[in-house]
């Protein structure tokens, strides 16, 4: 160990009251305090805040932290002056007499930690105050904003190149959570730092299991939330949805189910936004609806879920969102609950992003002509000018790309806190120039817009995963997975289930179902996805399959009179199989793979990974009947045709109560996720099926021998207690 690592220790035990480093920590603040530019990746949560505090400590000098957000701001300063560590802030929720003084103490050596927003260094005079003050290392936090190719480009970051400059090029400490390999090349060009070392810890969260669940209806997704809220054993819950809409539809449903709720949006006033975050902070199980504008800076440790209710942008910002989950350490879950229509919405605020030359024109051509009544010009007063099918948000991304270019600029003296921001007055920047003379890349905001669209495609390639989401996820980062199971994301834990469970060849009857429904596939052509499919296959009447070339097809009504579930499961099974791929980057749709084609002409074989057949009804004449299995009711002395798939029958509300109570006390003392015991769906069908014994344990989907060895004994005599009553 070096002395610099001995007496960074020291400072760490001494000052921040922690005995040891976390993981990266130690070689990062030793090239740090060796005065080395240093761009550093590390996973939300794992401490990338020591990083620059701590060598504050150790130096002379002040350090510039870059905060991206003025409402974090507070809470960072004050958690650092509960430590007795001398930082301070300046923003524009401060009288300018309160700024003058705090520059005052920074350049007098009062303080070691400044915090300022990047748009800070719009003003002349702020700048010329810090060039008199002795900075020692200028931290750029959130760096990914300074990158039109991160997730949250914000062009005010682009000024800190200049401001470095002005500073006579102090030692840079960038930081983020969120950067592919080419952001952060971008990070370093940007910031004019080219011998910067970069630190890339990983972004594995070793901690956090990821779920994707399919469902296209409002009401469907709402029920599978109500579940997952219901199995939430403890701990805080954060809910994204896309829209403000969406977060007020969502809070109102939560609302009615008797959940305390909070919610969190921009249309919200700044007053109202700090009470809600000051509430979810403060409270230990608290619930939050919110859209990507809360969760920066969030530092909850015992958020047990992060649910997107709807589909994420990007990688990056699922990741960082997802990431706000057990900072704790301690296991949690990240959901994502995906219908096609959430690709739809993301698109719209995709096109709202990138508005059209001419619209960009109309509205400087309107500030141009508010400016000639006003020199500063409310942001709110372009608002009435906005042509048809246009946003408050193209109108804000129309003005960020006119500031950018120099246009235009939001001074530093209208209003406080974020409401500043959100209803920013703005100026001309420049002397008017005709419309035809703007200086502006169209083709590269088009450029930006399609590696948008890219970044919304790796989403949904995500969601549409058959494989492990942790090494897709990883592989986006560029970062390698050699495992070929995670054992923490529903794919791998469904295959883990699913290598337990016996695997047999199907029978006779089977195998013409089988050859069917790949004979349908094939000729469908990779252009439809699965509802299509099983709507051939059952020879729907609807308006969209009968009167198109569908209802023309050799598998038309090929297995009508089959349940849907049945077909469903059987092609869930070939999915797993790799006998039939998911494509397509705008919709999923089913393609036949060499190995379905192969099992189609039954030139290979294919496993099942159930043991019993399903139930289905009878079929017509021409197809093997398939027999359906019997039930018994414990103890009932009834038989009864099983349903062809648990849901179709209701469970029973007073047992179905008690297994999922059994299940949280097993997960509590496991200290791991209620649903790594046994998913809802798992204990709805014990609810409905009420085995008696191991045998017809192991018919439940969900429960493979490994989990009926484990946890069979409990559940059943849980089951017998309560029918025996």
């Amino acid at each position: 160990m070096t002395d610099i690592s001995v007496q960074a220790l020291q400072t760490l035990n001494q000052r921040f009251g922690h005995e040891a480093f976390r993981s990266g920590q130690d070689r990062i603040i030793e090239a740090v305090l060796q005065g080395q530019h240093a761009l550093v990746v590390m996973p939300t949560g794992s401490g990338k805040s020591l990083c620059y505090q701590l060598p504050a400590l150790m130096r002379d000098g002040c350090t510039i932290v870059i905060s991206p957000l003025i409402a974090l701001m507070k809470d960072q300063v004050d958690s650092l002056l509960a430590m007795n560590i001398e930082a301070t802030y300046i923003n524009s929720s401060l009288s300018a007499q309160e700024q003058s003084e705090r520059l005052r103490a920074c350049r007098a050596g009062a303080y070691k930690l400044l915090y300022v927003a990047p748009e800070r260094f719009r003003n002349a005079r702020f700048l010329s105050a810090v060039e008199q003050m002795h900075v020692s290392l200028f931290a750029v936090d959130e760096a990914h904003c300074i990158s039109e190719w991160g997730h949250d480009f914000r062009p005010d970051y682009l000024r800190l190149r200049e401001a470095i400059e002005h500073l006579n090029q102090p030692q840079v400490l960038a930081l983020t959570a969120t950067a592919t390999v080419d952001v952060q090349s971008d990070i370093v060009q940007q910031l004019g730092c080219s011998d910067m070392q970069r630190f890339v810890t990983g972004f594995n969260r070793s901690n956090l299991t990821y779920r994707v669940q399919a469902q296209h209806a409002m009401a469907a997704k709402l029920q599978i939330l109500k579940e997952l809220l219901a199995a939430q054993d403890g701990g805080s819950v954060i809910i994204y949805a896309a829209t403000r809409r969406a977060v007020e539809e969502v809070a109102a449903a939560l609302s009615s189910w008797g959940t305390d709720v909070l919610i969190y949006h921009a249309g919200l006033s700044d007053a109202m936004r700090r009470r809600t975050q000051e509430a979810f902070m403060s409270r230990p199980h608290s619930v939050i609806v919110a859209t990507n504008a809360f969760g920066m800076g969030v530092d909850k440790s015992n958020v047990r879920s992060v649910i997107h209710f709807n589909l994420p942008r990007t990688i990056e910002a699922y990741y960082q969102e997802a990431g706000r989950a057990g900072r704790d350490g301690e296991p949690a879950e990240c959901v994502v609950l995906f219908s096609f229509s959430d690709v739809k919405i993301q698109e719209f605020l995709l096109e709202q992003s990138y508005p059209e030359q001419s619209f960009i024109e109309d509205v400087y051509a309107q500030i141009v002509a508010l400016s000639r009544r006003q020199a500063e010009v409310p942001w709110r007063h372009l608002l009435p000018y906005r042509s048809h099918g246009s946003s408050a948000m193209m109108l804000d991304a129309t003005v960020k790309i006119l500031e950018k270019a120099g246009y235009v600029e939001r001074t530093a003296q209208y209003g406080s806190g974020e409401d500043a921001a959100a209803n920013p007055m703005l100026r001309l920047a420049a002397e008017p120039v005709a419309l035809s003379q703007l200086d502006i890349d169209y083709g590269a905001l088009q450029r930006r817009k399609r590696h948008e669209s890219q970044k919304l495609r790796h989403v949904v390639r995500y969601v549409n995963t058959r494989r492990c989401r942790r090494h897709h996820m990883l592989s986006y980062f560029g970062e390698p997975w050699e495992l070929p199971n995670c054992g923490a994301c529903d794919r791998c834990l469904d295959t883990e289930e699913a290598a337990l469970r016996p695997q047999r060849e199907p029978d006779e009857a089977e195998w013409v179902l089988i050859q069917k429904i790949l004979s349908c596939v094939a000729r469908m052509q990779g252009r439809y996805g699965r509802a299509k499919v099983i709507q051939v296959l059952l020879g729907s009447r609807a308006k969209d399959i009968r009167d198109t070339h569908l209802a023309r097809l050799s598998t038309y009504g090929i297995l009508k009179g089959t349940s849907k579930e049945v077909i469903e499961r059987y092609l869930e099974a070939l999915l797993d199989a790799d006998c039939v791929e998911v494509v397509g980057e705008d919709y999923p749709k089913l393609e036949l793979t060499r190995i379905g084609g192969a099992v189609m002409r039954r030139q290979q074989m294919v496993r099942l990974p159930f043991d019993a057949r399903p139930a289905a009804a009878a079929p017509p004449p021409s197809v093997p009947k398939v027999t359906p299995t019997v039930v018994r009711a414990p103890d009932r002395g009834v038989s009864a045709e099983a349903p062809t798939e648990p849901d179709a029958d209701l469970p029973d509300a007073d047992l179905y109560e008690r297994l999922r109570v059994q299940r949280t006390a097993l997960a509590r003392a496991e200290s791991v996720p209620p649903y790594t015991v046994f998913h809802d769906s798992t204990l709805r069908e014990l609810a409905i099926r009420q085995p008696a014994d191991r045998h017809s344990l192991l018919q439940i989907r969900g429960i493979g021998p490994a989990k009926a060895d484990k946890y069979g004994d409990i559940f059943l005599d849980l089951i017998r207690e309560h029918t025996a009553s």
